[in-house]
């Protein structure tokens, strides 16, 4: 498995939550070899949103539920899934 990994494009993607008072959630996302995320809430598509390697992108959603999973996948290119994070 090592072998086949080696030579792929190494990526990141991390994903910062804070939850604000006014009934919306900050997401902070850094990336790498990533162009673009998709955000769910609880299952359901949220948005998407361009993300570059330069700086981190703050996409901004309503405030889920403590119980309720955030997920954010990221592509490449915009077609391939490279990347995903659950909080």
């Amino acid at each position: 498995a090592a072998k086949l990994l080696i030579g792929q494009t190494r990526r990141r993607l991390t994903v910062a939550r804070a939850d604000g008072a006014n009934g919306r959630t900050r997401l902070t996302i850094t990336s790498r070899a990533v162009t673009s995320v998709d955000v769910y809430v609880g299952g359901r598509p949220v948005t998407t949103s361009p993300v570059t390697d330069a700086a981190p992108t703050v996409v901004e959603i309503a405030t889920p539920g403590p119980d309720v999973v955030v997920r954010v996948d990221g592509f490449d290119e915009g077609e391939h899934p490279v990347a995903a994070r659950r909080i």
